[in-house]
């Protein structure tokens, strides 16, 4: 909305610099109406994100791309990407690393799985001492 009522890329751009590959810090970049990245927040390997080919045009055609990003391996972010309008339009990316979210599937999933074992064992010997003291009693 900033860029669109005219405000410079610059006041929109978070001037902290972070690389995308390490930092779990949200990032921002600004694409021209081509495609070609003008200013970004978020760098990798010093460099401004390049977005795969067809996200731009699904923006284009929908007013917003919501994308699971893997520039490179080990390198994964959630990104929002909206198209602006006004003298120079172009598009805005708004992104995350999911490395927090994504141990904290893991860890999840390692509960889940040590509840589910324990629950199993504990099953297991509930079932082990009801014949045992049922054999008994007989």
């Amino acid at each position: 909305a900033a860029l669109t009522n005219g405000q410079s890329i610059e006041s929109v751009v978070p001037t902290t610099k972070i690389d995308i590959a390490t930092s779990i810090a949200p990032f921002v970049t600004v694409y021209d109406d081509s495609g070609k990245a003008i200013a970004s927040s978020g760098l990798l390997h010093n460099q401004m994100p390049v977005l795969p080919p067809g996200v731009l045009d699904y923006v284009r055609q929908h007013g917003e791309n919501r994308i699971t990003w893997q520039p490179e391996p080990g390198v994964r972010s959630a990104t929002v990407i909206t198209q602006y309008t006004g003298q120079k339009p172009g598009f805005v990316m708004a992104g995350r690393s999911l490395r927090e979210s994504e141990a904290r599937a893991e860890q999840l999933l390692l509960l889940v799985s040590a509840g589910g074992i324990a629950t199993f064992f504990a099953a297991l010997i509930a079932v082990g001492l009801s014949e045992f003291i049922f054999s008994a009693q007989k």
